[in-house]
């Protein structure tokens, strides 16, 4: 195998054929090796690599550069394109300006996923200022679409659009404040927090699947139910926590704002997700 895992031959395949048995985390990595060695020629199969890779990977940001996710994204499209999932659309089709709402820490506020789904933003809000004990705030603008370099949406169902930021102003976005999330969102909604210093994992897993089996028999909407992990997040280590928000969220579709999940379909979805956890 040659870098990145790279097949030895060198002859151009599918990504299909490329990546599999590859980890999410090592996708970057090879998209770049397998595109610049001329095994990933074909642009289809290459509009198909950078889809996967970037909805694969957890946090884009960190596995490239800005600089490198921008090249990738050029030399996808083709002049007056954006990406759509995996084929190439004409640009002018997007309307004028696009609403997109990002949730991101100090210093990150310019990244380039946005998603038009406040919801989703407040998601990653909490679930992000959870995993990581740093405070996310949420922020939003209005998009030209002309900085649109793609819209991924069938695979996480997160409404994203990977906007070229670096062509905007600072003052094109604004934060939304916490005290708007309820009013925007037209419900209560719990506020991030951060996780507490010291867990033992799998006590931590224990008292929290016990709280989601105190929920009620309705179901919990999925804010409801990131809210209460959140709630219960004291004593828990980063890894639980973000474990238990991760089966939370498979559960839950992005576009379906008011789907319920029962209490006992969260309790074991928790469960199977933390068995690596338990002591």
């Amino acid at each position: 195998m040659g870098e990145a895992g790279l097949p030895a031959d060198l002859t151009p395949r599918s990504w299909e054929q490329l990546s599999a048995r590859k980890g999410r985390a090592d996708k970057p990595a090879l998209l770049v090796d397998a595109v610049s060695m001329g095994i990933l020629s074909d642009p289809r199969e290459f509009r198909i690599a950078l889809e996967d890779t970037w909805t694969a990977t957890e946090w884009p940001g960190r596995a490239a550069t800005t600089e490198l996710w921008l090249t990738l994204f050029q030399m996808v499209l083709e002049p007056g394109t954006y990406l759509d999932d995996t084929e190439l659309l004409p640009i002018s089709e997007l309307p004028a300006t696009l609403p997109v709402y990002r949730a991101a820490t100090a210093g990150y506020e310019d990244g380039l996923s946005w998603t038009t789904s406040l919801e989703c933003a407040h998601w990653f809000a909490t679930r992000l200022g959870a995993a990581s004990g740093r405070s996310h705030r949420i922020y939003e603008m209005d998009a030209p679409r002309e900085t649109v370099l793609a819209f991924f949406h069938a695979s996480r169902n997160e409404h994203e659009y990977v906007i070229d930021t670096s062509r905007l102003k600072p003052a094109t976005r604004r934060e939304v404040l916490p005290e708007e999330w309820e009013y925007l969102l037209g419900r209560p909604l719990e506020r991030p927090r951060q996780l507490g210093a010291s867990a033992v994992p799998g006590a931590g897993i224990c008292k929290l699947d016990d709280g989601v089996s105190e929920a009620g028999q309705e179901g919990l909407t999925r804010a409801e139910a990131v809210g209460l992990v959140l709630r219960m997040s004291e004593g828990l280590t980063e890894e639980a926590t973000v474990a238990a928000l991760e089966s939370v969220e498979s559960r839950y579709r992005f576009d379906a704002p008011d789907q319920r999940v029962s209490h006992v379909t969260l309790t074991d979805t928790i469960a199977a997700a933390h068995e690596g956890y338990r002591p």
